[in-house]
Parts: structure tokens; sequence; C-alpha cells
């Protein structure tokens, strides 16, 4: 399992935030719209995730899209604004023996069309937050099989 703040240096690549504290003081980070991830081999991933109610007027989902650009999973109820939801992303294939670079997206999916989702803190707020921010995640866990 891959800790935001504990054991995530070696795994977390491009797209990343520094990190902070969310809901509950619950140590995480806030991904880009896209951020890269090194998944170990597995058939499903669980992450802990908070999600702003909408972006842009819609409602963010997460995807994982493998190395070679392929959809692997989505999920499209990343539950309640500012609650710490549990979410599973059933692969449609496994990631590779030995793991692979994976990139979770912020995004809404309609009609079969990918809609990428992000937001600027400073847009919303005036705080001066000028990061391109998606959703928070706390906890990234991969299992070998489809149930966790």
């Amino acid at each position: 399992m891959i800790l935001m703040g504990m054991n995530d240096a070696a795994v977390l690549k491009d797209g990343w935030h520094p990190v902070q504290e969310g809901p509950g003081g619950i140590p995480c980070r806030w991904m880009s719209p896209r951020a890269t991830v090194f998944l170990a081999a597995g058939a499903s991933v669980q992450a802990t995730v908070s999600a702003p109610g909408e972006i842009a007027g819609r409602r963010p989902g997460l995807s994982v899209y493998g190395a070679d650009g392929t959809l692997l999973g989505h999920c499209a109820d990343l539950g309640r604004e500012g609650e710490w939801t549990v979410v599973q992303l059933s692969l449609g294939r496994s990631t590779q023996a030995g793991g692979e670079l994976c990139a979770f997206a912020v995004e809404s999916i309609d009609s079969g069309s990918a809609v990428p989702l992000g937001f600027i803190p400073h847009e919303i707020f005036g705080n001066g937050d000028l990061r391109e921010l998606g959703v928070q995640i706390s906890t990234i866990r991969v299992c070998p099989n489809q149930a966790l």
C-alpha cells in the first residue's frame, strides 16, 4: 500500500503536489488533473480519495491509464465533497509483471469521451494558490485479483 508522505517517494512521478493535511487531518497529496504513479502488478486498484463536488460544472471521476495510454479503469463516483471515499477501479487488464508506470486522470466520461477536469484554487477563492489541482489522495493499493 502506498501511504502519502510515508512510502511514496519512489513510486510517485509527475503531477503530484507536496504532502499536506486533508479532511480530518489525514496526510494526503493533491494530484494535478493527470499524475503518474508506478503501480505494482495487479488487476485492481483501490484509492482513498477526497474530491471537489464539481469541477467546471461536472462531477469528477478517477481513471487509470496504462503505460501505453489504454484506459484500464474508471470510477465515476468519488463520494461526497470534503470526505474521504475508498474507490475501487477494476482494471481491464493486469498491470505488467514487475510493475508499470500508470497515469491517474481526473475526468468525467460522457458518451464514451473523456473530459479532463482540473481547477486553480485562486480562480475560485482568490487565495493566491495557482496550482492546477484535481483530487486529494491519501492511499493507493494494488491487488493481484479483482477483489480487494
